[in-house]
This record gives structure tokens, sequence and C-alpha cells, in this order.
């Protein structure tokens, strides 16, 4: 949905580069997704990615998202590098318009309507671990006072006159419909939403998060890419819109699954805790920001872009989701409410029961997620409990024997030497209403090194405490072997 024609043709394509970046043009292609102008371009041996932004798009909007970009290379997110120019600029100017050309990352890229929805958690994470990284950055900021309290009615004032001038279009009468009802609802409503801006999270963030911004890589994300419209902005605003403008439901169907959504809420907090008025206020702060918003209507009568058919499409399906947000706001609240109640260790999802080991009448005993040290288990109970203490005489006599069957396995298996036992829950008490479910890690400890598939891993702290901030260790093939490993050692155990 490119706003603007581009200004390249294959001519000033060859010319742009070869000034520029002394790179000949053996072949280009368009990108068919993003408002800006994108392509592919390949001078025989590599390729490259090249951006025309917006007219609109300034020296400093650029300028900004190198300074982003480096700022995430500190925390291991992965994104793109600008390329410099043979004159050691990041970024030209031609014909009206500002280019930048990067290194092409190699891996897939998604469109409107197909990003995995296994990789939903992921993104959600991922956007939670972009805000920790950016926090301390100064940002324009976004949705702030001036613009809460600001006047938006008479946007849709100018814009009905402006349709009155397309009355023979054939999608008058919808764009009609649509724009009054817009008008309407924000009219009656505006002041209601405006309180819920009250006291919320504000955080600099990506500003147009979505599935088409990721490249993945067998189903993970390989990087995150585009930080042109980076704002200081509401946190629940990005997180609920990056969701639905991501979701398969949402984007084919303009249905929002609310259990869909608390787990990528979820997900999303269990980096970044968002507080009880955040997660009540999310809904309002997303459906006020689609209320005040003409975009695609605007874009459709006024403008020369290339896809005006998929600018008004997209205005369309903004304003069904409009729709089923306020139909659904309550509900949508509720779920979000639970995201605070609800316990991680009771509602595993199947893809956290896939590395589980054995169960007891207890006790269910699962390979960490996390490798930071070979062999790393977690062992949950099977009721929701908060304490050690609080545990039944059938549950320790159980766990007695769990501690015997995991030691020996780790003996057997791996020929550990020993293990580190630890029931901490501190992470739980980070919430302002803590709500802990008993569950321990078990560390096994190696004083000689351990092969998996070939593949050697020293215990480098043996004889000393564990060490909390390591990072995982091990290859996910050799994970997966692992886990076979002890599974069928551990097998009529249960």
């Amino acid at each position: 949905m490119a706003l603007e024609e581009t200004v390249l043709d294959g001519e000033n394509m060859t010319n742009l580069l070869k000034a520029n970046w002394d790179i000949s043009c053996a072949s280009y292609r368009k990108l068919p997704i993003g408002t800006a102008n994108c392509f592919t371009v390949n001078d025989g041996s590599n390729t490259y990615f090249l951006k025309e932004y917006q007219s609109y798009i300034e020296d400093c909007d650029i300028i900004r998202e190198e300074s982003i970009l480096e700022k995430l290379k500190n925390y291991e997110i992965p994104s793109t590098d600008f390329i410099e120019t043979v004159s050691r600029e990041k970024m030209v100017k031609y014909k009206g318009h500002r280019f930048v050309l990067q290194k092409y990352m190699s891996g897939q890229s998604y469109g409107y309507n197909d990003f995995p929805e296994e990789m939903l958690p992921q993104m959600a994470v991922m956007l939670a671990k972009i805000h920790i990284a950016l926090k301390d950055m100064e940002l324009p900021v976004d949705m702030d006072a001036a613009w809460v309290n600001g006047d938006a009615v008479s946007k849709y004032d100018n814009i009905l006159e402006v349709l009155e001038q397309h009355r023979e279009d054939s999608l008058y009468k919808q764009i009609k419909e649509d724009l009054l009802y817009k008008r309407t609802v924000l009219q009656k409503n505006q002041n209601i939403f405006r309180r819920y801006f009250e006291g919320i999270t504000y955080s600099p963030s990506h500003g147009d998060y979505q599935g088409c911004q990721i490249i993945g890589e067998n189903n993970r994300i390989k990087a995150v890419i585009d930080f042109t419209s980076a704002r200081k902005l509401p946190v629940v605003w990005e997180l609920m819109r990056s969701f639905v403008q991501t979701s398969h439901n949402s984007r084919n169907n303009a249905k929002i699954d609310l259990q869909d959504l608390r787990h990528y809420v979820k997900a999303y907090c269990e980096y970044f805790p968002l507080s009880d008025k955040d997660l009540n206020a999310m809904p309002y702060v997303y459906v006020f920001q689609l209320l005040r918003s003409t975009y695609g209507y605007k874009e459709y009568l006024l403008s020369n872009s290339e896809d005006r058919e998929g600018l008004i499409s997209f205005a369309f399906w903004r304003t069904k989701i409009c729709k089923e947000v306020l139909g659904h706001i309550d509900e949508i609240v509720e779920n979000m409410m639970k995201v605070r109640e609800e316990c991680d260790w009771c509602n595993l999802t199947e893809k956290k029961k896939e590395y589980l080991l054995f169960t007891t009448d207890f006790w269910s005993a699962y390979l960490a997620d996390e490798q930071d040290y070979v062999g790393r288990c977690v062992l949950v109970l099977k009721r929701h409990c908060g304490s050690l203490s609080e545990l039944t005489d059938k549950e320790w006599l159980d766990l007695r024997y769990v501690v015997k069957c995991m030691e020996s396995c780790f003996k057997s298996v791996l020929g550990a030497t020993m293990c580190n036992w630890s029931c901490l829950m501190n992470s739980f008490y980070k919430e302002s209403s803590p709500n802990p479910h008993l569950h321990l890690h078990v560390r096994p400890r190696f004083k000689n090194p351990i092969v998996i598939n070939g593949n050697q891993y020293v215990d480098e702290e043996f004889g000393h405490h564990y060490d909390r901030n390591q990072n995982s260790k091990i290859a996910p093939e050799d994970r997966q072997t692992l886990y076979e490993w002890m599974k069928n050692n551990l097998k009529g155990y249960g």
C-alpha cells in the first residue's frame, strides 16, 4: 500500500546506485508491501534492500532510525544496517525523496495475512524486548495530552465535504456510511475514552509493529525491520494493534479471538509487566485511535497512490475492527484482567508440554526451555500451591520419589556429578498481586564434559553456585537428543 508513486525507473535506479554506493544494478524488484516504496536490488553477486521514503519523512526521522538500530544491537535484537555511500553518508536525497540502502536480510518475509500463528507469542516477547532496549531513548511522543484532548471530529467534517465531490464513485455509499459511523461514535464517546489515557504506561516503541515487519527463519524471528515510525507511545496501543494487524482471524475476518489475544498479551507481560490500569485501558486506547483516524479514506480520495484500492480496503477493514472491539469491549477487558490472574503452570500450552519427561500423581517434570545448564529441568506441582510449607504428606513423599528418579537419570544418562535444586519463585513477587505456583528447578552439574551429537559442553562453574544470568548454551538438535535420552531413561517411573 505505497502512499506515493516511486520517482525511480530502471535508468534512475541504475544511476542512483552507481553514483552513491558504486553498486551496479543487474536487476531489481519492487516489493508489494509497505507504505514506502521498497526494492530488492542485485548487483550480480549480492542482494541489497533499497528504501524510498515518503516525501513527508525528514532527515531527523532517518537519523533517529539509525540510532535505534545501533541501540538494538547492544541488546542483541537483530535488525538491518544502513550502508554508507561513497561519501560516507547514510542517506541520499534524490528527486524530492530520501533513500537508504541496507544489507539484505535473508529469510522469510510475510504479507499482511500469512504470519504463522504459532509465532505470535514470539512476536509479543520481541516487542517487550524492544521496549526494554529503547526505554531510555528520547523519542517524539505520540498520543500525548494535546492529541488525546484535541478535536478530531472536524476531520470527519472536512473529509465528508471532499467525499461529496466523488458522488459518482462506486464506493461512495460505503465510504459515507463508515465515516458517519466513526464520527458519531467518536463524538458521543470521546470524553469517556480520554479518561483511559490517565496513568497508563508510555514507552519508546517501534510504531508500526506487525507481522510484515518481521523476518523469520524456521518459524523463529530472525530480525525486526523498519523503525521509521518509532515514537514514544502507549504500550497497550502498540501491543493490541500488533496483534490485531497480524492475527489471521483479525486480518481475514475482522474478528478478535479473545483467547489468542490474552495469550499474546501474557507472553508480552512475562518480560514487560503491565499494570491493571494498562490492561483495563487497552481496548479503549486502541479503539480511540482508530476512531480518530481517517487513514485510507483520505488517501483514497486525495492521493495519487499506486494502490488506492488497497488503501480503501484497509480503511473498510479498520472500521470493521472498530465495530468488533466496541461490540466486545467488556469481554476484552475481562480477558485482559485474566492475564493478571492466570497461572502459567496451571494453564500450560501444548507447546510448553512438548518437553514433558514424566508425571506422577502430584508432580510433572519438564526439560526446561532455557538450557543454561545442560539438562536443566523444572519440576511442577500439579495443583496450585504457593509454598513448600503447604505441601501435603503425600506430596512430600512423592517429591522424594521424583528427586531420586531425576538424580538417577542425570547420573546414568549424562554422567552428572551432583545436582543443584532450587525453589525460589522470586519472579511471582514482581507483580502487585503475586500468585505463586510451587515449582523447583534442578540443574545437573558436571565435573567432566558432556558430549551430545559430537558437541562437547563444559560446566565452567563446576564447584561454584549456578549463574542465573547465563544464556542457553545447547544447540536445538542437541536439546532434542537430550530430551529423548532422558525420556527413555525415565520411562515407567511415572
